[in-house]
C-alpha cells in the first residue's frame, strides 16, 4: 500500500506522526527509528526526510540513546533479569554506542542500591 502525500510538508507530518506513534509504544534509539522511519518512508517514497525527522526528535528530546538505555536496563532488571554481557548486546543490537551504554550502565549501578548496600543483581558482573 503506497500513501501518497500532497506536499513535502505533509509528508514530513506523516513519518514525524509516525515516529510519535511509535514513541507512544515504548522509547528507541535512534537506530530503531531510523530504520522504522525508513521503512514508513518508502511507503510514501520520501526518504530524504527521515534524516530531517530524526534530527527534529533528537533536538526535541524524544531521540536520547542515554536516556533509552538507562530505560531498557530499568525495564532489563525489573521484569526479566539479565546478566550485563547480555544487557549490552541487546543495546548494541538497538544501536546504542558501546559507550553510552556503559554510562547507562555505572549510573544504574550508583542509583540501583538499596538500603542495605546491595546492588540488583541483574547488573553486577558475571
Amino acid at each position: 500500500m503506497n500513501i501518497k502525500a500532497k506536499s513535502a510538508s505533509d509528508s514530513f507530518v506523516l513519518l514525524y506522526n509516525k515516529a510519535l506513534s511509535l514513541y507512544k509504544l515504548r522509547p528507541r534509539s535512534e537506530a530503531e527509528f531510523r530504520l522504522k522511519l525508513k521503512y514508513y518512508a518508502r511507503k510514501i517514497s520520501k526518504l530524504s526526510l527521515v534524516k530531517d525527522v530524526v534530527k527534529k526528535l533528537c533536538s526535541e528530546g524524544i531521540i536520547n540513546d542515554f536516556k533509552f538505555a538507562q530505560w531498557w536496563i530499568e525495564q532489563r532488571s525489573e521484569f526479566n533479569p539479565r546478566g550485563r554481557r547480555l544487557m549490552v548486546s541487546e543495546l548494541k543490537a538497538k544501536g546504542v554506542d558501546e559507550e553510552v551504554i556503559n554510562e547507562a550502565i555505572v549510573q544504574s549501578q550508583q542509583e540501583e542500591v538499596d538500603i542495605f548496600g546491595v546492588k540488583k543483581p541483574a547488573l553486577d558482573e558475571k
